[in-house]
């Protein structure tokens, strides 16, 4: 198999658990809208990963589309690079470490897609579930935590999303 190969099983697995939560599928990542945010769930393969084996790693974000960049008159679409809060899956399981899969096989493949599948219905969907609007990201970030950001980012972010709500919240 190839490595594209071995990222199709483990996208079909994550795909058969997100969907009835709501996600939808656009290559190997996966979007959920919430009333006030956008839930991502991205696939990413290791620049390690050959034409024969993938390294392959699972992202998280939330994309807050009232704070978008707004370019020529059109908001940015949500990635999760640009996302308001993002972490790699392994930072929320318990060894709170970057965690990566290797698929050098079909057995492998699948055996990583039902770790992943497992650690995104534990890990994940509770996490992204805690900051799935704008007013819990905003209690994220006044609580000092960063998901991801720079403190220059999640201080300006909080900003500039307090100044959006006016002090609502």
């Amino acid at each position: 198999m190839t490595n594209a190969e071995y990222m199709a099983v483990i996208a079909a697995a994550v795909h058969n658990l997100l969907k009835p939560h709501g996600y939808r599928k656009k290559g190997i990542i996966f979007a959920r809208s919430f009333e006030t945010a956008i839930a991502l769930i991205g696939l990413q393969s290791s620049q390690a990963s050959t034409a024969n084996s993938l390294r392959a790693t699972v992202n998280i974000a939330v994309w807050l589309p009232r704070l978008a960049p707004i370019r020529r008159g059109i908001p940015d679409r949500p990635t999760i690079w640009a996302s308001h809060y993002r972490v790699r899956l392994g930072h929320l399981m318990p060894e709170q470490d970057d965690k990566w899969w290797t698929c050098a096989s079909y057995d492998a493949a699948h055996q990583a897609a039902g770790e992943i599948r497992s650690a995104i219905a534990t890990f994940a969907l509770p996490a992204l579930d805690e900051v799935s609007s704008e007013s819990s990201v905003l209690a994220f970030w006044k609580a000092g935590h960063h998901g991801g950001l720079t403190e220059h980012e999640r201080a300006r972010n909080l900003s500039r999303l307090e100044a959006f709500l006016g002090g609502t919240l």
